[in-house]
C-alpha cells in the first residue's frame, strides 16, 4: 500500500512483491503452484506515477579511455575479436552492456590494413567517428569513408564491414538499440563472412543529396534501402556555423539528422542531433 502523496518509482521485475501478506498462506501457495501472482501487490511498481530509470548520468573522459582503447588494439587481434569494442556501461544499470535502458554504446578501434568481417543483425546501428583517418565502412556495398565527426548509419539487417587504408588507428563510437531489441527477444546476428570489396568507390549520396530540400526522384544507389547512410561532419559543421550566426544567445544551436525523403529520424528506433556551443554559453535544461 502507498501513503497519500507518496511518489512511486519503477522497480526491477525481479524485486516485485508477488505475495500478499494479508492473504492466507495456503492461498498464496496455491497461486505460486499455478504460476499466478496478485497484481495489486505490484501495480504501482509496474506503473509508477512518474517516469524513472535506473540509468545515471556519467562521463567517460577521453583522456582516461583513449589509452585503453589503443591498448585493446595491441592486445586483441581482429581475428579474435571480430569487432574490437570497449563497451560504455552505465554504472546504474548493474553491469549491463548498455549506456541507457534502450541503447548500447561502445568505442571501436581498427588498425591500418585490418578488415573487420561482414555481418548483419536486427539492431540498428550508428557510428560517430572520433579520431583518425583512412578507414571506411561498407553498407550493402556502399563505401562510406570515415572522417572525424562523420555520422554513418547501419540500418537493421544490412550487410556491413569495416576496412582501413590509412596509416593511423581510427576510433569511432558505436550506438545500437541492442537493449531495446533484446527486450522483444528479437536480437540476432548472422555468422561472420569475409569482408567484400566495396561496390562503389565512395558514398554516392553525397553526389545526389547536394541541396537542402531537394532529393533525386530516382536514386542510382538503392542497395541500402535508405537514401542516406553518411552525414559528413564538414557539411554538418558548416550548417551549424550558419545557424549560429542567426540564433540568439541562450537559444540552443542544434540540428537533427533526418532521412531526407521523409524528414523523420534516419532509422525508426535511433535518432541523432548535432549541437553547437558558443564560447561562454549555457543552454537551458
Amino acid at each position: 500500500m502507498t501513503e497519500p502523496g507518496e511518489v512511486i518509482r519503477s522497480a526491477p521485475m525481479n524485486t516485485l512483491v508477488t505475495r500478499d501478506a494479508n492473504l492466507p498462506a495456503a492461498y498464496s501457495d496455491a497461486l505460486d503452484a499455478l504460476a499466478l501472482a496478485p497484481l495489486w501487490t505490484a501495480l504501482h511498481a509496474l506503473l509508477p506515477n512518474e517516469r524513472a530509470t535506473p540509468a545515471v548520468p556519467h562521463v567517460w573522459r577521453w583522456r582516461d579511455v583513449w589509452p585503453r582503447v589503443l591498448e585493446a588494439a595491441k592486445l586483441v587481434p581482429m581475428e579474435q575479436a571480430e569487432r574490437r569494442v570497449l563497451v560504455l556501461r552505465n554504472p546504474g544499470l548493474g553491469g549491463a552492456y548498455a549506456i541507457t535502458s534502450s541503447l548500447f554504446a561502445g568505442l571501436q578501434v581498427i588498425l591500418p590494413g585490418e578488415a573487420a568481417p561482414s555481418h548483419h543483425h536486427t539492431p540498428a546501428a550508428l557510428r560517430l567517428i572520433v579520431e583518425g583517418h583512412g578507414a571506411y565502412t561498407t553498407v550493402e556495398g556502399v563505401k562510406c569513408v570515415m572522417e572525424p565527426g562523420d555520422l554513418i548509419i547501419t540500418p537493421p539487417m544490412r550487410w556491413h564491414d569495416h576496412g582501413h587504408e590509412g596509416t593511423e588507428p581510427v576510433i569511432w563510437l558505436d550506438g545500437l538499440d541492442i537493449p531495446l531489441v533484446r527486450h522483444f527477444d528479437a536480437a540476432w546476428a548472422s555468422k561472420m563472412r569475409p569482408a567484400q570489396p566495396p561496390a562503389t568507390p565512395s558514398d554516392p549520396s553525397q553526389d545526389e543529396l547536394t541541396a537542402s530540400g531537394l532529393v533525386p526522384r530516382h536514386s542510382r544507389y538503392p542497395q541500402t534501402g535508405f537514401p542516406q547512410v553518411r552525414w559528413p561532419w564538414i557539411t554538418v559543421r558548416a550548417a551549424l556555423e550558419r545557424l549560429a550566426t542567426t540564433t540568439p544567445r541562450g537559444q540552443a544551436v542544434s540540428l537533427r539528422y533526418v532521412d531526407p525523403t521523409t524528414g523523420g529520424a534516419p532509422m525508426p528506433t535511433v535518432g541523432a542531433e548535432a549541437h553547437w556551443l558558443r564560447p561562454g554559453e549555457r543552454t537551458p535544461s
